[in-house]
Formats: C-alpha cells, structure tokens, sequence
C-alpha cells in the first residue's frame, strides 16, 4: 500500500505543479523555474524516491532535462542529465511498433491464432485457438503464468530451456476473463517467445535493429549487460519492500 502511496503521490503533486507552471509561465524559463520547484517540493516529501529523472519537450524539443537524487546511493553517486535508466514497461510500446511490423510482412499475423506460434511445445493446458497475437499485446488474452512473468522480468534467470518449460508447464487459460484488458507482462513475454521461436531472433535484438538503431537511439538498449559493457552511467536498480519498510537494493541485474 505505501508503494502505491508513494507513486501516486508523485504523480499527483507533479501533475499539479505543471499545470500550475504552465498556467503561470510567462516564457520558458518561467515555466521551467516553476516545474523544477514542483519536483523539489514534492521529492521533499517523499524521501523514499532514491533518485528521477525528468524530460519535458516543446515543439520537437527539450525545454527542460534534469535529474534528481542519487542515481546509486551506495556508491554516492549523484543522478544527473547523463545518467541512464531502466525504460522497464515502455519496453511493451517498442515491442508493439516491432510487432506491428511483423504483422504487416507476414512473419507473425495479429489475426493468428497464438497456438500457430507454438508447434513442438508440449502445453499442460491446451491454449485455445480463439486467443490470437492481438490479444497478447492489448492484455486481453486471458492467459496466466505467474513463474513465467517472474523469471523473465524479475529472476534474471534468462537460461532458454527453463522458459521454455515454464512456458509449456505453467500457462493456464482463464475463460471467464479472455477478452476482458488485464495489465500484466505475461503476453509480451509470450510474444517475445513466439519472435524467438518462429524467427531465431530475440525480441531485445529486434528492438535495436528496428527501432533503436534506425531512430539513432545510441544510449538505449533492451541489454542492461550492453549499457555495462560501454561503461555508462547507469542508475542502479531500487524496489520497494514491503518487509523492510522501505526502497531497497534489488538483486535483478539483467
């Protein structure tokens, strides 16, 4: 609860403080004087929030880029313009754009049935042909698979083999919820699946060759072992724990 707490506490004294500096600011500079002093006031009352950054564009262009806090706190390092971070969800609108892609060549059809993608994996539970790639990426599939999530989002236990098997062994069909939008990671991390298995290509190696590189992204990467390699300021990885009351150091660094 107090995760939830604090995140909507950020959202709401942000969205506040725009509107109030949008409505007030006479130029740029008004407006960025006044949203910097937003983000004080509210990181001010909420200590947890180890560091952030943020962005706000104009016309094509960034007006106002800044980072606050400590980007790893045991190491002392400060957050600043240059400092990486993990992009976690928006992971889901690259991946969608790539699969947009696909679909329009042929390689993997929205239209399809899931099962199309899956020939010569052994399912526990038999997926329904009426559940289609579509509803993977628009959260509406009804499939469950909560080691499957886990592993791929928050293990760093990436070895093929075993997803493989928790894929096969741990998906179940919820038919009273197919068709009804349910936020969850499960059906990208389906989709990621069916990329490899019908493609030979990682959804991670798609986004770059696609996306990333054509769009000259040259900081961003779905490999945090990439963002290492090249020895970039990385801000470090801080979850909330319920146990410790607190931001804590997580363990996940893939």
């Amino acid at each position: 609860m107090k995760k939830l707490i604090v995140f909507s506490l950020i959202a709401l004294l942000l969205n506040a403080g725009n509107v109030t500096a949008q409505t007030n600011a006479r130029n740029e500079k008004d407006f960025t004087a006044a949203f910097d002093a937003a983000i004080v006031k509210t990181l001010e009352k909420i200590p947890d929030v180890p560091g952030i950054a943020f962005v706000v564009i104009k016309d094509d262009k960034p007006i106002f880029t800044k980072a606050y806090g400590m980007a790893d706190k045991e190491a002392g390092l400060k957050a600043d313009s240059k400092t990486l971070w993990y992009m976690g969800s928006t992971t889901k609108s690259f991946t969608a754009l790539v699969a947009a892609m696909l679909d329009k060549e042929g390689k993997i059809k929205l239209s399809d049935p899931v099962a199309k993608y899956t020939q010569g994996i052994q399912f526990k539970t038999t997926l329904p042909d009426k559940i289609i790639v579509r509803d993977l990426l628009t959260h509406t599939s009804g499939l469950q698979n909560s080691p499957l999530v886990f592993r791929t989002a928050f293990s760093g236990q990436i070895d093929k083999a075993e997803i493989e098997h928790a894929f096969a062994q741990g998906t179940t069909f919820d038919e009273a919820n197919y068709g009804k939008y349910r936020y969850t990671n499960l059906g990208y991390n389906i989709y990621g699946l069916l990329v490899e298995n019908n493609l030979g290509l990682k959804w991670q190696d798609l986004l770059h060759q696609r996306i990333f590189d054509p769009a000259g992204m040259k900081h961003s990467t779905a490999y945090a072992s990439r963002a290492a390699s090249k020895k970039w300021t990385i801000a470090a990885p801080y979850v909330f724990s319920d146990q410790a009351g607190g931001i804590i150091r997580s363990r996940l660094n893939k």
